[in-house]
């Protein structure tokens, strides 16, 4: 499991920021298991919708290649449950009420043109490397203040978070805080560099 807001959110959650996914999915044991992998990592997800169980969950199909073969991937995300999330089925004041940072990626508007949304927007290219990158460098922001010291604290943070997740295969984001400080302060003073799992 896993997707650009999906492993922002659970990043940012497991460096200790409450955070909140919204989508849609179909209400099969896939959506089930997105919410619960979610929830186990602290995301809120007050605000899923729901789909019917019949609708496709958006989904990468990878394939690890043996010598000869390279790994190959397949991305399957066109007509997904969540491409299909629509103005009114969100409500987005309560959703967003206590936000402090609202994150979305060109991906999620490029996929709905088919629904009603307007799109009368500018779209930023993201900051850095990866979506683990982002989570720590949005950490910096809500930690330290939306200021050169919170871009600083986020790139380093961004930085250690993404090279421990370098470790892990695939894409969910199975980091915490004290692994990212310890590797942090390792770049400072010196000592190990590995990552104790």
């Amino acid at each position: 499991m896993a997707g650009s807001e999906y492993t922002l959110a659970l990043g940012l959650s497991r460096l200790g920021i409450p955070s909140s996914y919204i989508t849609r999915v179909p209400d099969n044991p896939y959506g089930r298991a997105l919410r619960n992998i979610a929830r186990e990592n602290g995301v809120s997800t007050d605000h899923f919708v729901w789909a019917p169980k019949t609708e496709p969950i958006g989904r990468l199909i990878y394939e690890i290649g043996r010598t000869p073969r390279k790994n190959t991937g397949v991305y399957q995300r066109m007509y997904s449950a969540a491409s299909k999330l629509d103005s009114g089925m969100v409500d987005w004041r309560a959703a967003l009420q206590h936000a402090r940072l609202f994150h979305t990626s060109g991906i999620t508007f490029g996929l709905s043109f088919h629904s009603n949304y307007e799109r009368n927007y500018n779209l930023l290219d993201r900051l850095g490397g990866g979506d683990t990158w982002n989570a720590g460098f949005y950490y910096g922001l809500l930690t330290e203040g939306f200021n050169a010291s919170g871009i600083a604290k986020g790139v380093l943070v961004g930085d250690a978070a993404t090279r421990i997740k370098q470790t892990l295969m695939f894409d969910l984001p199975i980091i915490d805080k004290e692994e990212v400080h310890s590797l942090m302060k390792a770049d400072v003073f010196g000592g190990g560099k590995r990552t104790s799992r």
